[in-house]
């Protein structure tokens, strides 16, 4: 991370785990984009401990962010985690950067069936923008600062116990896409956020 001192590196994990709990338990809270977290790319990662028991078994999910992106040019194995949980049988639910200009957003259920939206444009590289992926047991939507710019149909709930939600990579098999950017006010509800929630919290920032 590039944080100053190990107190302020401390200061900021703790902050963002909070702020994940906080948001489950659908208390309010506020995020200053300055503190946010600077990850390198190749081992900079936070996990937040079983997260996935906080959404497993719920008919909703949401997963929410402020993100910076900066790889020009991701491209398997250098694909760019934002955040998310994934297991690659039960419990998928994650964004990723496919590409410059490429957003995927993934929900796997329990039976082992994936639904990915693999979103081409509306995203700028190197400047801060809001990202939301919403499921509500029938619909996945995706959206950018604020707009609605992909949707999937999709079925089933998550099913995995003691899960890590992944911030700034996303693992798969022996791979870690790690990312290359900024994140703040990362959120995860057992719900689904509506279009007026999301605008909300990018008023708040």
């Amino acid at each position: 991370f590039h944080f100053f001192d190990k107190n302020l590196l401390m200061k900021n994990i703790m902050r963002l785990i909070s702020y994940s709990i906080f948001l489950l338990l659908g208390i309010s809270v506020n995020g200053q984009n300055q503190t946010a977290l600077d990850f390198d790319g190749v081992d900079d990662k936070v996990s937040v401990i079983g997260a996935s028991d906080l959404v497993s078994g719920s008919p909703e999910i949401s997963l929410a962010c402020w993100a910076t992106l900066n790889n020009q040019a991701p491209g398997f194995p250098d694909f760019d985690g934002i955040a998310g949980l994934r297991n690659d049988f039960s419990a998928d639910f994650y964004l990723l950067q496919l590409s410059a200009t490429q957003i995927e957003a993934r929900f796997r259920n329990s039976n082992n069936e994936e639904f990915t939206i693999e979103h081409m444009g509306d995203f700028q590289l190197g400047v801060w923008q809001h990202f939301a992926f919403t499921y509500d047991g029938a619909l996945l939507r995706l959206y950018m600062n604020g707009s609605q710019v992909d949707s999937l149909p999709a079925n089933g709930t998550l099913a995995n116990s003691g899960g890590n939600l992944m911030v700034g990579h996303i693992d798969f098999q022996a791979f870690t896409f790690g990312m290359t950017g900024k994140i703040d006010e990362l959120g995860l509800w057992n719900r689904r956020i509506t279009q007026e929630e999301i605008n909300c919290l990018i008023s708040s920032k």
